[in-house]
């Protein structure tokens, strides 16, 4: 039940940000502060419920948010314009340990709608396929 209770949490938390990021115009301009990249990006682990989902923001306009490390999150989906799925793998090893995680980002990206759901093995290679965007 604490499951659903968390994953309920985490789905009316990225309503929440979707909803702020269609109130938003695509493309802001010059004179508008609002972000154009601005992302709430998650990581849930599926199976242990001991384990809380853990939730960043994420704006790449002025790297911040509340994620540690967005100056390098923002660089990477930079170099694949917010293309999640295009994100390189990185060179290293996993253990063959199954303990599903879920990563999920919503919000925008240059202005426009985007989102990305993945399931993983395991967190570390959860690491490798997407770097420093879902390590928070």
């Amino acid at each position: 039940m604490k499951l659903l209770r968390r994953f309920g949490v985490t789905i009316a938390s990225l309503c929440a940000v979707t909803a702020a990021a269609v109130a938003v115009p695509a493309p802001a301009t010059a004179h508008d502060n609002r972000p154009s990249t601005a992302l709430l990006v998650s990581v849930q682990f599926v199976d242990e419920p001991e384990q809380l989902s853990r939730t960043a923001l994420l704006y790449c306009d002025v790297d911040g948010g509340s994620h540690r490390s967005a100056a390098a999150a923002c660089q990477e989906l930079r170099a694949v314009d917010g293309d999640f799925h295009a994100l390189p793998d990185a060179d290293g090893i996993c253990t063959r340990e199954y303990r599903p995680v879920v990563a999920t980002a919503v919000g925008l990206w240059a202005g426009r709608m985007t989102s990305y759901r993945e399931v993983f093995s395991n967190n570390c290679l959860l690491l490798r396929a997407t770097g420093s965007v879902f390590d928070i």
